[in-house]
Formats: C-alpha cells, structure tokens, sequence
C-alpha cells in the first residue's frame, strides 16, 4: 500500500523530493556544484536525473529510488536499471558538455521506503557524502512513509472500512 497505491502518489513524490533536496542542498553547502532534473534529451528518449552534481572536476549522476526489497521490486535490480539507464553515451556526454567535465559517475541512490540503504549503493555514494547524510535521508524516507501511511488512512474508503458499524 505505501509503495502502490494511487491514492499515495503525491505523498510519494512528496517523499522522494524530500530526499533529493535534503541531498542537494548538503552538497551545495559543501561547496558542489549541483543541477537538479537536468533535462537531457536523448536519440530514442529524455533523461531527467535527480541531480547532477561536480566536484573537483568530476561529475556525478545521482537518481534517488525510494522501494521495496520485494521478489518483484529487489533493490538490486533497481540499481541495476537505474545505473543502465543513465549510462548510455548520449546522458554521459551531455552532462560532460553541460556541467564542463571529463569524467561521469552513474550513483543511484536506492533505499527502501523503510530507510533501508542497497549496500553497494551506500558503499559508492560514501564516497561523495558524509555518513551522516546516508542516515539523514534514511530517517526522511521514514518519515515520508509515516506520511504515506497517514495519508492513505485519511481516504473516505478507509474511513468507511474503520468505523464501527
């Protein structure tokens, strides 16, 4: 229901943007340059990642996934597609040209909506963030599904389902 429900959706994305800007600005704090949803248009598609930051020369491509750790959704696979998706020459050479770099780094940033960091993207965006902003955005993808939960209890068909008859 956190994860599905259409009634959630805008508390969903409310959640993922919470996210992506508590990251943000803890990057622009420490003096990086950040871009947020860099429009990028590709030969068959548009790109749209979450951040695309440079420090010290290097650029990094940074797409926050909030998820399940289900069969049908593992975080793996989540990575997985998001570190494809963004890897294709033609993203990586637009944020080369626009953010005026040599070198880019696909990071996606999947957690579960639990607060539950995939490991091997923990282990990479390390490398770029303090320890303490891992935990910071883990607690606000926490409460982001509190939020969630809330908003789905408030519906008229819960209600309808909770009241006594």
């Amino acid at each position: 229901m956190i994860q599905s429900c259409p009634v959630t959706r805008n508390a969903r994305c409310h959640r993922h943007d919470a996210v992506v800007d508590l990251i943000a600005e803890c990057l622009k704090r420490k003096e990086w340059q950040t871009r947020k949803e860099l429009h990028i248009v590709g030969l068959e598609r548009s790109y749209q990642p979450d951040l695309v930051v440079v420090k010290e020369g290097r650029s990094f491509i940074i797409d926050v996934a909030i998820t399940t750790d289900s069969d049908a959704s593992p975080m793996a696979s989540v990575h997985r597609m998001k570190t494809i998706k963004y890897s294709v020459p033609a993203v990586m050479e637009a944020v080369k040209a626009v953010m005026n770099t040599e070198t880019v780094e696909v990071l996606p940033a999947v957690m579960t909506w639990q607060g539950v960091w995939h490991k091997v993207a923990a282990t990479a965006l390390k490398k770029i963030y303090p320890d303490f902003l891992l935990g910071w955005a883990a607690r606000r993808a926490i409460d982001g599904s509190g939020f969630i939960w809330a908003t789905y209890m408030r519906t008229p068909t819960m209600r309808a389902r909770s009241e006594p008859s």
